[in-house]
């Protein structure tokens, strides 16, 4: 029997919970946005899927615990664990770029699609800040926030390209010349201006 616990708190549903874990995690989302709250956690049989891909999440799940935390806690925490996600994807993606050169392309293609997948979590933390900016104009970062969704959507948007023909050399570059130096640029940006940022503004509410 599936158990959700929210806060520490059992959840239940008139009927059945949903068994898709993006269905349940928007479900809850939306609850907790009634009292203008986050979901800041979110464990699936002990898997934090808020710092994984939901590929990667169980088809099935016995356990899940999710714990809620103001606007700004939430920022801090999703910040804090981006940064960590994006310093691995970076190094995997520079590896990829080397191998790339001598692998067989069906080879190689199967792994780029691995990585491309990764880059929703990249890409997430970029809209939730986004959205924050939205609500919140007057963020220190958010001229640096709109330079940076340029430089990435140029980046990612020359890939598809290069990866259609099959351009292995050309592949590589984007990666290791533009991809990764840009996410290395987001994850020095996250560390020293967006999360002091959201850590003074949680500390101001304790």
């Amino acid at each position: 029997m599936k158990q959700i616990y929210l806060d520490g708190e059992p959840v239940t549903f008139p009927d059945e919970p949903p068994k898709d874990l993006a269905t349940l995690l928007a479900v809850l989302t939306q609850h907790l946005a009634q009292s203008g709250r986050y979901v800041a956690e979110f464990y699936v049989d002990d898997v934090d899927l808020l710092n994984a891909y939901f590929d990667s999440a169980p088809k099935q799940y016995v356990v899940i615990k999710a714990v809620s935390a103001p606007q700004q806690e939430f920022y801090k925490r999703l910040v804090k664990g981006r940064i960590v996600y994006i310093e691995e994807l970076a190094d995997t993606l520079t590896e990829f770029s080397k191998r790339v050169l001598v692998s067989p392309w069906r080879e190689a293609i199967s792994e780029l699609n691995q990585c491309i997948q990764r880059f929703t979590l990249f890409v997430d933390v970029i809209d939730e800040l986004k959205s924050f900016v939205e609500q919140n104009k007057t963020a220190p970062w958010a001229k640096s926030l709109e330079i940076l969704v340029t430089e990435y959507e140029r980046y990612l948007a020359s890939l598809p390209e290069a990866i259609e023909k099959a351009d292995v050399a050309k592949v590589s570059d984007i990666l290791a010349c533009e991809v990764v130096p840009m996410m290395q640029k987001c994850q020095k940006w996250l560390r020293e201006d967006v999360l002091p940022y959201f850590e003074k503004q949680a500390n101001s509410l304790n």
